[in-house]
């Protein structure tokens, strides 16, 4: 499957050297935005593989770029000259990659490849970490809400993870799933008085 790609600015000059560009790092589909809300319909339709934007974007339009990050989870590069490096400095932890423009003559393939793979690296990080943050969370209200039927149900610890663990496998649901609504009703385990 060959790799898309969403490129939103009004560079032409530099749109151009990235579509002539792309296609040597694997990327065959680029669409095309001058702006962002365009950019934001055309990442929830085509779901790209990856995102790249002028920096100066950002300054006008910081909420279209958080509507585009939560429709379309791609990699994202910055782009921009050496005379917008504050804003690219000021961006940077919203992009997974940065690529100064406009690209030279020499080696400017290798750079967007280096780019690409940055990009992709960083995406995979924020990933994981998001994972992890939620089975934190998870893991959080598990042992609070085996608190709580620890205290209402007067179980040893043990004995309350293995009543949980047998109520979620026989509701199918998660462990998780089965917290959250422990934590609801106050420890109560479905079965049991108080449950509907």
């Amino acid at each position: 499957m060959a790799a898309t790609a969403l490129l939103c600015g009004t560079d032409t000059y530099g749109q151009g050297r990235l579509q002539e560009l792309l296609p040597l790092c694997g990327v065959q589909t680029v669409w095309l935005s001058k702006d962002l809300e365009t950019a934001g319909e055309l990442a929830e339709r085509h779901q790209p593989d990856l995102i790249l934007l002028e920096v100066w974007q950002l300054q006008a339009a910081s909420g279209r770029f958080d509507q585009l990050r939560a429709c379309c989870p791609a990699p994202l590069i910055l782009l921009g000259g050496e005379q917008e490096l504050g804003l690219l400095q000021n961006y940077a932890a919203q992009a997974d990659a940065l690529l100064l423009t406009p690209l030279p003559v020499v080696r400017a393939a290798a750079q967007v490849q280096i780019a690409l793979i940055s990009a992709r690296c960083t995406n995979a990080l924020r990933k994981a970490l998001d994972q992890s943050r939620t089975a934190l969370k998870e893991r959080k209200q598990i042992e609070q809400a085996k608190g709580l039927v620890m205290l209402s149900e007067e179980l040893s610890e043990e004995q309350a993870y293995r009543h949980m663990r047998s109520q979620a496998m026989g509701r199918r649901i998660s462990m998780a799933r089965l917290a959250e609504e422990i934590l609801r009703q106050g420890g109560v385990i479905a079965g049991r008085p108080g449950w509907p």
